[in-house]
């Protein structure tokens, strides 16, 4: 059974930010957020129990939508499989730009003055409507500390990133292969 199987249309419209399926598929379940069971597709058992908010939330353009949903009464506390809340999966997003093949891609650097305006502009939204920064996810981390992994993990890619630019401007690096058989190219 594909991943498509087992999640609703309002999974994959969140998922692909597309506003306008969101509200269509509200409207036919008389915007409750909650009734979504009226369009599920074959299999009600999601693939890791996240919720609408879960997937919309790694999109920090998307408060508009964001506000329509917690307005149709999505629970900004929910939690998925991994214990993770709304919360926890928007200090994992950023801005992103589709491509032609409807693939992802960053926009701008998570730590960006404009991402960190988009990011806390959600974070405003969700802790306004009772989202807490408190819950601990099944790998023991707040949103804060989530958060503070992604900009860990992004400072080192960008110190490696620039240590290679460094050694490949000196002639250095090309032939250079570690112990994966990866080279700087």
């Amino acid at each position: 059974m594909g991943y498509t199987t087992r999640v609703t249309p309002l999974h994959i419209a969140s998922l692909f930010w597309n506003a306008d399926a969101i509200r269509v598929l509200l409207d036919h379940c008389g915007g409750d957020v909650d009734r979504t069971a009226m369009v599920r597709v074959n299999d009600p058992a999601l693939v890791d129990g996240s919720t609408t908010l879960h997937y919309l939330v790694r999109h920090w353009d998307q408060l508009d939508l964001l506000r329509y949903l917690v307005q149709c009464g999505a629970t900004v506390n929910a939690t998925n499989h991994r214990g993770n809340t709304p919360l926890h999966e928007a200090m994992r997003g950023g801005l992103f730009v589709f491509d032609r093949r409807g693939c992802s891609r960053p926009l701008e650097p998570v730590d960006s003055d404009r991402s960190i305006q988009a990011r806390d502009a959600m974070l405003g939204v969700l802790i306004e409507a009772g989202g807490s920064m408190e819950p601990r996810n099944g790998a023991g981390d707040t949103p804060t500390q989530v958060w503070d992994q992604v900009t860990e993990r992004q400072r080192r890619r960008l110190q490696h990133r620039d240590a290679a630019q460094r050694l490949l401007a000196r002639g250095r690096g090309a032939g250079i292969i570690d112990g994966r058989d990866n080279s700087l190219l």
